[in-house]
């Protein structure tokens, strides 16, 4: 333990000696530490933020339709409001709440243009802390009972329709017998949201409303739930699918496969960025060790001279790799956290809309700090920076010490 103490004194005063050096290799360390993880909590900022988008959309944790439902969303294909003795076997399988809508394609039209978008009959109450509707509407009023025959249109659609709130429109859809049918609503309020395809695909209107206009009687098209952790959501499905068989349950992830595509590809490319911070990081710390070695032949030959044994040359090579690492480390992280702070107010994409909508970025993106991704950049740092340190430490151990005194090189 001795010795131990003895060779990390001499490490550190050896990377003392040529300051310009080591801070350069404690500088590049560093600023590829806080580029890591500030781009860890960014990828996660985006995974997070279209995950929750989509949650509080309209999707929620799980969801509930008839089979055949998701290929085709007709009116036709609608199930009966589910019992209470479904709704107690659903609480006691870990559902918080749950809301049940009507949810079909249309075609809306107002007196100069038409666009394609899905009426959506919601329950108020229902709706409260379960989708972002409940408290999105920015112009007029919410719809307040299920039966009210107003309608709630997007920002972005009222553009479209060339049309303003208290004008009327003219939905046409199919009802529950595949007949077309058309209604006039008058439009009440209008809602923002976070994505622009949102406020111009959705039409909101009271759930006995739609039911009535749709012939459907008490039947839905689907219920959302809402489970305490969205991780738990494929689990949760899986158990609340064996107490509805005759029914089609499924996660939010399935709901959106697109969103779990697009985490998966982040977490693979923050691995890959991860491997190639470094792996640039360990040659640089390598290339700085081998300088060191060529420099200081005639130190390294005095101490092998004076009783110093090659595997403690070793030893002593590898911690001055282990702590220009570790404190370069620290300071990436210090930064990172800095970083994080600074970033943590949002990122505004507003810009990229365009681009970013059809990915389903929000327009504001939260860095999502994630414990594991900075551990697993630090330990993957220390571990192959100070194997890679091994090579150089290998070749100073096998410096013949007279000749490394007298400066004619080594065997």
């Amino acid at each position: 333990m001795k010795s131990i103490g003895v060779l990390l004194v001499l490490a550190v005063r050896s990377l003392s000696r040529n300051k310009i050096r080591t801070l350069i290799t404690l500088a590049a360390i560093s600023l590829g530490v806080m580029s890591a993880v500030l781009l860890s909590a960014f990828a996660k900022g985006l995974s997070y933020g279209m995950a929750e988008n989509a949650i509080k959309t309209l999707t929620g944790h799980i969801q509930i339709h008839a089979h055949g439902y998701l290929d085709d969303p007709s009116a036709e294909l609608s199930f009966s409001e589910l019992n209470q003795k479904d709704l107690s076997a659903l609480k006691s399988g870990g559902v918080e709440k749950i809301a049940f809508r009507i949810r079909i394609p249309a075609v809306a039209t107002s007196e100069r243009e038409s666009a394609g978008v899905t009426i959506v009959g919601i329950d108020p109450q229902q709706e409260s802390g379960m989708s972002f509707i409940s408290d999105a509407v920015r112009q007029g009023e919410m719809i307040r009972n299920p039966a009210e025959p107003g309608v709630v249109v997007g920002k972005d659609l009222l553009r479209v329709l060339k049309t303003e709130i208290g004008r009327r429109i003219v939905i046409i859809t199919q009802d529950a017998t595949n007949k077309i049918v058309d209604r006039g609503f008058r439009i009440v309020g209008v809602f923002e949201s976070e994505l622009k395809s949102t406020e111009k695909g959705f039409i909101f209107m009271g759930i006995a409303t739609a039911q009535e206009w749709l012939g459907l009687k008490d039947k839905v098209s689907e219920a959302v739930i809402r489970i305490e952790s969205v991780k738990d959501s494929r689990p949760a499905a899986k158990k609340l699918g064996e107490i509805l068989p005759q029914l089609d349950v499924r996660p939010w992830q399935d709901i959106e496969p697109l969103i779990t595509s697009l985490t998966q590809v982040h977490d693979g490319f923050l691995v890959i960025w991860f491997l190639i911070v470094i792996v640039a990081i360990s040659f640089g710390v390598i290339n700085a060790q081998l300088m060191s070695i060529f420099e200081r032949t005639r130190e390294f030959g005095v101490l092998m001279a004076l009783g110093l044994k090659p595997k403690q040359l070793i030893v002593l090579v590898g911690m001055e790799a282990a702590v220009i690492l570790i404190v370069g480390t620290v300071l990436g992280d210090m930064l990172g956290a800095l970083g994080y702070a600074y970033l943590n107010r949002g990122l505004d994409l507003s810009g990229f809309a365009s681009a970013s909508e059809h990915l389903g970025f929000a327009r504001i993106v939260y860095p999502h700090f994630s414990l594991f991704d900075w551990t697993l950049c630090n330990v993957l740092l220390l571990v192959i920076g100070i194997l890679g340190s091994l090579y150089p430490a290998y070749l100073a151990s096998r410096l013949n010490p007279v000749e490394a005194i007298s400066g004619r090189g080594k065997e």
